[in-house]
């Protein structure tokens, strides 16, 4: 049997890899991935005149920042931009996101905005 680690192919992602056996009783159960992705917001400046939105309670506030916001069809990011905009510290983000009450902030946060989301699921969608 072979272990296996991540190794990026040619497009930037990361793929197993086998890797010589070892030894030992179980190397042939192991599997070693790993998934990295990163989320940015953006906004075109020639819509927003003067004080600019730098942080994600400015992406959830509708009053200063008036207009539409693209959100991608998915849990994963938006969950912890909605924490974080409702000012739940970076370090304790998960442990928040780990409690029925912290689900319940998440989904309370992102109410306040979602008559403002355009909802997209692939990457060529994001208006």
């Amino acid at each position: 049997m072979r272990r296996h680690r991540p190794d990026p192919g040619p497009s930037g992602h990361c793929h197993a890899r086998p890797v010589p056996n070892r030894g030992g009783p179980d190397d042939h159960h192991r599997l070693l991935g790993r998934l990295f992705w990163s989320t940015a917001y953006a906004y075109n400046a020639e819509n927003i005149q003067g004080v600019r939105p730098t942080t994600m309670a400015d992406f959830f506030d509708l009053r200063t920042f008036p207009g539409r916001r693209g959100m991608r069809r998915v849990p994963q990011v938006n969950l912890e931009f909605a924490l974080i905009a409702d000012g739940v510290p970076l370090d304790q983000v998960y442990a928040v996101l780990d409690t029925p009450e912290g689900l319940n902030r998440a989904f309370r946060k992102l109410d306040t905005i979602k008559d403002q989301v355009i909802w997209w699921e692939a990457g060529a969608q994001p208006p």
